[in-house]
């Protein structure tokens, strides 16, 4: 598989409902509302000036249809036998693999290892 590494990081943020979650919506944004459970990841304008822990982004660089099978495992795998924790999150065509930025090279690394294309922003 093709990955492609984000260059902005992220800061993981809890909502105590979908209106906060809503008002925190920015370009960027990776969203997750189940009942009871409203998270969502939103784009570190100033990483210099970050607060909390920064999650680095990669995402398979394709279209992944709905019913196949096995891709997230394949990939958490990989991290996991390198210790990395992940985050996951799937869209409509394709799956997102936070790590956090103090493991961003190893991620990169776990996943090169496992014969994986990592693209890395310039």
């Amino acid at each position: 598989m093709r990955f492609r590494e984000h260059a902005r990081l992220y800061r993981l943020v809890r909502c105590e409902d979908l209106e906060s979650l809503r008002s925190m919506m920015v370009e960027g944004a990776f969203a997750c509302a189940f009942e009871g459970d409203h998270s969502i990841l939103v784009p570190i304008a100033d990483p210099g000036s970050r607060a909390g822990d920064a999650w680095a982004c990669f995402h398979i660089d394709a279209d992944i249809p709905l019913d196949t099978v096995g891709v997230a495992a394949e990939v958490t795998g990989l991290l996991a036998a390198a210790e990395i924790s992940v985050l996951v999150m799937s869209g409509y065509r394709t799956d997102y693999f936070l790590v956090p930025d103090s493991q961003r090279q190893p991620a990169r690394d776990a996943l090169m290892g496992g014969g994986h294309r990592v693209d890395v922003p310039s």
